[in-house]
């Protein structure tokens, strides 16, 4: 494992930029404590901020600690700041009994409390057959990464790392320990359940696999609802149908959201990219996205585009496995959007996407059913069973989270339903989409063409329509002229203008005025032939534009 960790490294070209000849140094905190590192579990981080009080370039290096080899340089150009801050970070994994020991399992720091006790011991044992960890110190600016590696036994550490910048240094202790037993470690799959859309009628079935990645025995317990936080929606990327035959397919019901370039394999019917690389198309609308991926030893790094344009970059290398995320931003309303994946070098699986948005719902508590609520893990895998009830939910997208609190760690994972009309519901919801002028409404925006949608701009809930069976109301038909780039809205049948081909029914509208309702205007541009439609009573800004008012289409609430 520790060749394995040492063929991770890579020279990047150091930027010319000039920087001052001296400036003053300081460093925060002066020692960080990492604790217990948990073999071949998750990553131990904290964070160190360093300051300079010359303005200019901040030229930063990182000398490795005594004993330490050098894994990686990875060095970019210097940041144009006063002050950097580095993410460290600790992990380590077993390297097996038969596995030939190395010179560099000597030396540990001998001052400061953690001299005594396990290290000691560790030291006196180390010719016994004592157990030994490859350790990964790693050091993460945005100046570059720096990685070290050694060979170590159990025990606890004091490692010294200098930080130099422009002829100045400055000290930090960095103080972790490394345990023969180590503890339970929660993992779960998926990270989130989407039910995709659904009448009102529903009870719904998923359920989450629950395992202990460590030792010992994990005691987990369920809190619902979980933690609040932006509403939205997990979209798994796992094909049962590609799990173990070694390439991956897109499932059938995200053929129209997900498209690939390359010959992606799958690992646990994840996509895995190919070794020369690859992209992953994922179309979505919303506000924001995070994306969910594997790490692991051999994995290398991607880069994320929103809509053609750079949106972050991300590394997928651990020593151990694991998962990670990254998120990009795509604006306050939502919209619709392109995210482009694209594997650079090594491969890298992408487990899932996780949607944010303004038309989010959180649905009301004990909408969803959880058993077992509690439990404890050794070696086994263990089940999460979900039972949605849809119910009680009007029509809307909904958004809730549970949160999976243990010994071994937090997991918050997401549970998601679109609901749209059922036996229980008047309603529909429709929502608007606007490209210029022109207004496309829908009630499933999922099932609209994704080439013919995506130009448009969501502009959130236009208005509630009524299910067919529902007394004093008709369909309202919608209708498309290509060449004029417009969507005409009426429930009569032939009345539409020339040129525009109808695409079908967006639910019922009211033919008179029914409880709760109010009017749908309908309004008319005298020399283009564009049309509007809106529920306000007065719009002065379109009689300015050269709308003219035609009347009322219907009722809608």
């Amino acid at each position: 494992m520790l060749k394995k960790l040492a063929l991770f490294a890579a020279v990047l070209v150091f930027g010319a930029a000039a920087a001052p000849a001296s400036a003053e140094l300081e460093i925060s905190p002066c020692e960080i404590r990492l604790g217990a590192v948990q073999p071949g579990g998750v990553m131990k981080k904290g964070l160190i901020s360093l300051r300079k009080e010359d303005p200019g370039y901040f030229l930063l290096e990182i000398r490795e600690p005594a004993g330490w080899k050098r894994a990686t340089d990875q060095r970019r150009s210097p940041v144009a700041d006063f002050r950097e801050e580095v993410t460290v970070t600790i992990a380590a994994v077993r390297i097996p009994s038969d596995a030939k020991k190395t010179e560099n399992m000597e030396g540990r720091e001998k001052q400061g409390p953690e001299k005594q006790g396990p290290e000691k011991q560790g030291m006196d044992k180390q010719g016994a057959g004592e157990p030994l960890y490859g350790v990964l110190m790693t050091f993460e600016s945005r100046q570059g990464l720096f990685e070290f590696t050694r060979v170590l036994p159990a025990g606890a550490y004091r490692e010294t790392v200098r930080f130099r910048s422009d002829g100045d240094f400055r000290d930090a202790a960095v103080l972790f320990s490394i345990g023969n037993g180590g503890e339970p470690v929660l993992s779960i799959e998926p990270f989130g359940i989407d039910f995709g859309t659904v009448d009102n009628d529903h009870t719904l079935s998923g359920r989450f696999r629950i395992s202990n990645a460590g030792p010992g025995m994990l005691h987990w317990k369920i809190r619902s609802p979980g933690r609040p936080r932006d509403a939205g929606r997990f979209v798994s990327l796992q094909s049962g149908e590609s799990r173990g035959r070694g390439e991956y397919s897109v499932p059938k019901k995200l053929l129209e959201a997900v498209n690939l370039q390359g010959a992606w394999l799958e690992r646990d019917g994840y996509p895995l990219s190919p070794r020369e690389g690859g992209s992953l198309t994922f179309s979505f609308i919303g506000t924001a996205a995070v994306v969910f991926f594997g790490t692991d030893f051999n994995y290398g790094g991607l880069s994320v585009l929103l809509d053609g344009r750079p949106a972050g970059e991300a590394d997928a290398y651990s020593p151990v496995r694991g998962r990670a995320e990254i998120r990009v931003q795509a604006g306050e309303t939502d919209a619709q959007h392109v995210l482009q994946i694209e594997a650079k070098g090594r491969p890298v699986d992408i487990e899932g996407i996780r949607i944010m948005g303004n038309e989010y719902i959180h649905p009301p508590p004990g909408w969803v059913r959880i058993f077992p609520d509690s439990g404890t893990t050794s070696s086994e895998t263990d089940y999460i069973n979900i039972q949605a009830h849809t119910d009680r939910l009007g029509p809307g997208h909904y958004a809730d989270n549970i949160l999976i609190d243990s010994n071994g760690g937090q997991v918050l994972l997401d549970i998601s339903v679109n609901v749209t009309r059922g036996k229980g519901s008047r309603e529909i919801a429709v929502y608007r989409y606007e490209r210029g002028t022109d207004q496309l409404f829908t009630w499933d925006p999922e099932r609209e063409d994704p080439a013919k949608i995506r130009p448009y701009r969501r502009k959130g809930l236009a208005f509630r329509l009524f299910r067919e069976d529902v007394h004093g109301t008709r369909p309202l038909y919608r209708w498309y002229n290509a060449s004029r780039g417009d969507h005409f809205y009426s429930s009569e049948p032939g009345k539409e203008p020339p040129g525009y081909v109808l695409e079908g029914s967006i639910g019922n509208i009211g033919s008179s005025r029914l409880p709760g309702t109010r009017e749908l205007y309908y309004w008319r541009h005298s020399s283009k032939g564009r049309h509007y439609f809106t529920t306000e009573s007065k719009r002065p800004d379109l009689i300015k534009r050269g709308y003219r008012y035609l009347g009322i289409v219907g009722y809608v609430k």
